[in-house]
């Protein structure tokens, strides 16, 4: 799961983001790294994010939902509230990049291209 989020990063911040800040920019003309990653692009992201959905179930279930047993140590502890930190956090980024900023970027790319 480390490897898969740092891969996504990774292609947000080289790829995608810098094309939104092209249509953000109103730029007419969009350098050919970043038009070519336009639709095909957010569909790999959502498909990302649907995965990593999948995987934060998963990880959900097999702790009981982040909880610790009456025996669980201080360092168990802090590893089920670190993964329900973590869990919180990319549910947070998914949400806000599926439902907000991709859909915004694809209307200001319509209206562009």
């Amino acid at each position: 799961m480390s490897q898969a989020i740092l891969l996504h990063t990774e292609n947000e911040e080289a790829v995608l983001f810098p094309f939104i800040r092209q249509l953000d920019s109103k730029r007419q003309t969009l350098s050919g790294e970043c038009k070519t990653s336009t639709v095909a692009n957010f569909h790999m992201l959502e498909a990302e994010h649907n995965d990593a959905g999948i995987a934060l179930m998963e990880m959900r279930q097999l702790t009981d939902q982040y909880s610790t047993p009456d025996y669980g140590c201080q360092s168990w502890q802090a590893l089920t509230a670190g993964l329900a930190h973590l869990d919180q956090d990319l549910r947070t980024h998914i949400h806000k990049e599926n439902t907000l900023l991709f859909p915004k970027a694809r209307a200001k790319e319509l209206q562009i291209v």
